[in-house]
């Protein structure tokens, strides 16, 4: 957004000077009075009911403003600001769409954040236009960082209340709770779908990727200084709202049906499971076991526990139900093979490596003893 500012204050050659300020603070009363601007662009209040007091007392000393947020009826000033009630409504419709019906709602619905109200009553309408109503049991109060987002999710998950899906109110939130659910153990999407708001650069980059919904930040930036502008002018303007982008990513492609916790962790459970028994084919191993054939490799031969593959030559060592002598491992790495069963055990075998397997196996038997 501030880019965005600084591009249009550009090709309007004025120059920005960039504030930050504590919002505990009356700073905005007499910054345009001491003369160090001509306007201020607002970005980021707080808490509303906060802030409305101050926004008033600048209306009345005629300070030109503009700020970025939702643009309500009866609201002090002109804001510009994103249609939050559409996008609400939208990232919720995918949602339902994707198979999920327990849909927890995550940030203030209350009047002291209008942005977060406005994405909460989007929602809302969503879930009636599909004759779902909203449980108050599945909304809870959080601001945007991801710190708030985590604890957000796990009150959810303490309460034991069963979810498939959760719309966070804004990227940061989403982020967080994402976190939650990995520490219990639960996927993102396959357990619990997660979507969030503003298309951060970051929701791009945590895995898996966020679905979220795009504020147009340079369309924004080019009317805030606009209208400035215009306000400086004496000219009237009002507030606008611009609309908004659905961005679908991988955190909530679930298709036609969502998983509840308990599959999820069994599923989890059975992965770990076969996780281990991978990692027991250490020679030796007492718990070993032979690779399934894929379908690709048909009409490999099995011969004393090495398994050549018909097709170009390459060796395949296959794991028996009895370990092998050191030697014969070393044998092994060499290229060497012991004869399989059935044939003459003097001397030993080798396979080459451009060599076919025939029906029995292909082996040069080289006579003499074993050099290793």
């Amino acid at each position: 957004m501030l880019g965005s500012i600084t591009r249009a204050c550009a090709l309007h050659g004025q120059d920005l000077l960039v504030s930050f300020q504590q919002l505990s603070t009356d700073w905005q009363a007499d910054y345009e009075d001491s003369n160090k601007a001509d306007g201020i662009i607002l970005l980021g209040y707080g808490d509303y009911h906060e802030s409305r007091d101050r926004l008033q007392r600048l209306v009345e000393q005629g300070t030109h403003f503009v700020r970025w947020g939702a643009a309500l009826p009866g609201q002090p000033g002109v804001s510009i600001g994103s249609d939050n009630f559409q996008g609400g409504h939208d990232i919720t419709t995918h949602l339902l769409q994707q198979g999920c019906r327990r849909i927890a709602f995550l940030g203030h619905a209350s009047s002291h954040y209008p942005e977060f109200q406005e994405r909460y009553r989007g929602h809302v309408a969503a879930l009636q236009e599909r004759g779902l109503s909203a449980e108050p049991a599945l909304q809870h109060d959080a601001i945007t960082t991801e710190a708030s987002g985590q604890q957000a999710c796990q009150a959810l998950l303490a309460r034991g209340e069963p979810i498939d899906a959760i719309c966070a109110a804004s990227d940061l939130i989403a982020i967080g709770a994402m976190r939650a659910l990995r520490e219990a153990g639960l996927r993102v999407p396959q357990a619990v779908a997660v979507t969030g708001f503003d298309d951060i650069p970051l929701a791009a980059s945590v895995s898996p990727a966020l679905t979220t919904v795009q504020q147009d930040t340079k369309q924004a930036g080019q009317l805030l200084v606009e209208r400035l502008l215009a306000l400086i002018g004496r000219q009237p303007v009002d507030s606008q709202s611009i609309p908004v982008k659905l961005v679908v990513r991988d955190s909530s492609q679930r298709g036609e049906r969502c998983t509840s916790h308990a599959e999820d962790r069994f599923a989890v459970q059975d992965v770990r499971q076969r996780r281990a028994r991978t990692q027991q084919r250490q020679p030796g191993h007492p718990a070993r076991h032979v690779r399934p054939a894929r379908p690709e490799r048909r009409g490999q031969v099995l011969a004393d526990a090495h398994t050549v593959h018909p097709a170009g030559g390459r060796q395949w060592y296959g794991h028996a139900q009895h370990p092998r002598r050191s030697a014969d491992r070393r044998a092994a790495r060499q290229g060497r093979r012991a004869p399989p069963a059935g044939l003459p055990a003097a001397g030993f075998w080798r396979v080459s490596k451009g060599q076919r397997a025939g029906p029995a196996g292909a082996f040069r038997r080289t006579q003499g003893a074993d050099p290793a």
